[in-house]
């Protein structure tokens, strides 16, 4: 292969990579007490990464705010005017940003699948269902519907991207 060719696109080794580093950012958060509070995600306004805004503590105690407008930038960190000189330390660290990324991206797939069941509840409902609930299988993604009644089985199989929906 020349220098000016491209190697081809290792999959296998990116996501290996990527989930490396996801554990590293989730240790380093636990060995430091960090925790991702009072988080705002805001569907509609995301684009290419998710919008949010959120605070970020350290041993329970506030010592910066997090945001991402959407629009497939990165995370911005503020220190709060009382964070530490240690605290402010710990906002500046590239493993702080993955982290928050990935707890934020984590509730906003909650709550579009929160979104999802709420709209898959409501038409099993009109369709004769007398119950309805669900289980989501956290490692997949993967939701599986459960009912009593008669309901039409299509009215409760729905996809996205993020996730499936399948009836029992």
């Amino acid at each position: 292969m020349s220098s000016t060719e491209k190697k081809p696109f290792d999959r296998e080794a990116f996501e290996k990579q990527w989930k490396a580093e996801g554990e590293a950012a989730r240790a380093w958060a636990a060995e430091n007490l960090i925790t991702v509070t009072k988080a705002k995600i805001f569907l509609a306004g995301s684009e290419e990464t998710t919008c949010f805004v959120a605070d970020v503590c350290r041993g329970g105690f506030v010592i910066g705010k997090a945001q991402n407008d959407g629009h497939g930038g990165g995370s911005y960190f503020h220190p709060v005017g009382s964070a530490s000189d240690e605290a402010r330390a710990l906002m500046q660290n590239p493993l702080l940003e993955r982290f928050v990324d990935d707890t934020i991206d984590d509730l906003a797939t909650e709550k579009e699948l929160q979104k999802a069941v709420t709209s898959l509840r409501s038409k099993a409902r009109k369709k004769g269902a007398r119950t309805f609930g669900f289980h989501v299988n956290r490692t997949t993604g993967e939701v599986a519907a459960v009912w009593s009644g008669n309901p039409d089985p299509s009215v409760l199989s729905a996809k996205n991207p993020n996730y499936t929906v399948e009836v029992l």
